[in-house]
């Protein structure tokens, strides 16, 4: 926005309380800094934005398994694109044991999916290996 136009009060509600933009989104489309978008903000009333980074693990039930199993932390963080933090409270929220300090990984990330294709997988395998006897034993 060109200086000096005014920015319909609306439009700076609107844009304070879209929590999918950060105060700096929110401000760059406002044409303001990240400052003046807060003041006028406080200005019109508006309740403060949460603090932090937002985050959301989808596949709760890959993360408890993940966990269980003992996969490194900072690796689940990368597969899951949060940070290490955001994992430790996902497991505290979800009631998940805490693990001590200092613990080594029990299962690599590469691992434990190996060993989740192979186990979908599995059934497959079974269905084609008894078709494939049974073609062998017509064959014979």
């Amino acid at each position: 926005m060109p200086a000096g136009t005014r920015i319909p009060a609306a439009r700076i509600r609107r844009l304070w309380l879209d929590e999918r933009l950060s105060t700096v989104e929110a401000a760059a489309q406002a044409g303001l800094s990240r400052s003046s978008l807060w003041l006028r903000a406080k200005a019109l009333g508006l309740p403060p934005r949460k603090l932090g980074r937002k985050y959301e693990i989808a596949d709760i039930a890959l993360f408890t398994a993940m966990w269980k199993a003992g996969v490194h932390g900072p690796a689940m963080a990368v597969h899951f694109g949060v940070t290490y933090s955001a994992i430790r409270a996902t497991a505290r929220r979800h009631g998940l044991p805490p693990r001590l300090l200092g613990t080594r990984p029990k299962v690599t990330l590469v691992d434990f999916l190996q060993t989740q294709l192979a186990a979908r997988m599995a059934p497959a395998a079974r269905d084609e290996n008894a078709r494939l006897r049974e073609m062998h034993r017509e064959v014979a």
